[in-house]
């Protein structure tokens, strides 16, 4: 695995050079120094959360001007490639991390030398201390050395100079591993952060404007079909899950959808505590949901909230969330990945493909 991440990593950073040739492009390179900690969200955390957080980040990113017409109906968004690394608390017990990054930075109010946004960003974190039950005994939260990598953060910029902008803001941050391998209880992170955001290219920007078309809120109707795994226990099975989710989605501007749906899951996860087996029936789960999808050129990332109606099987909770990932191969056709959850605590990573009408 730690090959294959190698050669992922290379791939990643073979991209950048790619992007600095492009002359119209407005270049940012930026650091920051992140202080904070773990939330402690299990009450075995506090027996190693000695330490705060102390990370750093190298982000390379390009302004976007409104090159394409998403641009502009982003709101002209920074987007690009970011390293993480620090220690999260506890060197002894949880190792140094250190990930990589896609994201995207979306500007909330720009005015004279301030600019007030978000960003977003999703990669893979690797170099954790993993649980051993012999020599880490501690890290309950933990068992696989390459997790997914998520942040979200508020923050504020200030211009110093025509080159230097002064950042700083709030961030959240997680790792996880979809429950793939147990234990994994995940690590969800505050800090505060601080850093410098350096302008390759002269400013200021020339943001381009097009004549958009005017807009008409549409209807959707979206069917997605997806599978994964899990485990249960420590060095335990493997569950094969699947789940069918069907979901009506309204238009409501240029870069926003809201919708309802159904899911039905398949979850052989269930049979875990009844070694004789069960019926067919008893290991499906069908729920409700409502959630916001945001268009972003190809891409879109959805959130969704539900609640569970028939289940035979009580081990969750009533209600469960959905953080999804799609790419757009047609105007029809998706790839999706997801993450579903039970307040906050993974169930499983959902891989697969859709189509909306």
């Amino acid at each position: 695995m730690k090959r294959r991440f190698r050669l992922f990593l290379f791939a990643l950073l073979s991209c950048m050079p790619a992007f600095a040739q492009e002359p119209s492009r407005n270049r940012i390179i930026e650091t920051s120094f992140h202080y904070g900690s773990i939330v402690p969200h299990h009450e075995f955390m506090h027996e190693f959360l000695e330490g705060a957080l102390l990370a750093g980040e190298l982000k390379y990113g390009i302004q976007s001007t409104g090159k394409s017409a998403w641009e502009q109906w982003l709101g002209y968004p920074v987007y690009g490639f970011g390293y993480y690394f620090g220690t999260i608390g506890n060197r002894q017990v949880l190792g140094l991390p250190q990930g990589v990054y896609s994201f995207m930075e979306f500007p909330l109010l720009r005015t004279g030398r301030l600019k007030f946004g978000n960003q977003i960003a999703l990669g893979l974190s690797y170099n954790l201390k993993v649980y051993d039950p012999e020599t880490n005994p501690l890290n309950l939260a933990m068992s696989t050395w390459l997790n997914v990598f998520f942040s979200f953060n508020l923050n504020l910029g200030i211009r110093i100079t025509d080159h230097l902008v002064f950042k700083q803001g709030a961030n959240f941050a997680h790792f996880s591993n979809g429950a793939v391998k147990i234990p994994n209880t995940g690590f969800y992170m505050l800090d505060y952060y601080s850093g410098l955001q350096f302008d390759i290219d002269p400013t200021p920007y020339r943001y381009n404007r097009h004549d958009l078309p005017a807009f008409s809120r549409s209807n959707h109707f979206q069917a997605v079909l997806a599978g994964g795994t899990k485990q249960t226990e420590y060095k335990g099975k493997q569950y094969f899950m699947s789940t069918l989710s069907l979901a009506f989605a309204r238009k409501i501007s240029r870069v926003n959808r809201i919708g309802i749906g159904a899911d039905l899951f398949y979850d052989a996860g269930l049979e875990q505590n009844f070694p004789e087996g069960l019926p067919f029936h008893w290991l499906l789960r069908q729920g409700f949901f409502a959630g916001h999808e945001l268009l972003i050129w190809k891409f879109s990332v959805i959130v969704q909230q539900g609640i569970y109606g028939y289940r035979k099987i009580n081990l969750h909770q009533k209600y469960y969330s959905r953080l999804a990932l799609r790419y757009h191969l047609t105007d029809h056709a998706f790839m999706n990945i997801s993450l579903k959850s039970h307040w906050g605590k993974a169930d499983y990573i959902e891989w697969g493909a859709g189509y909306s009408f």
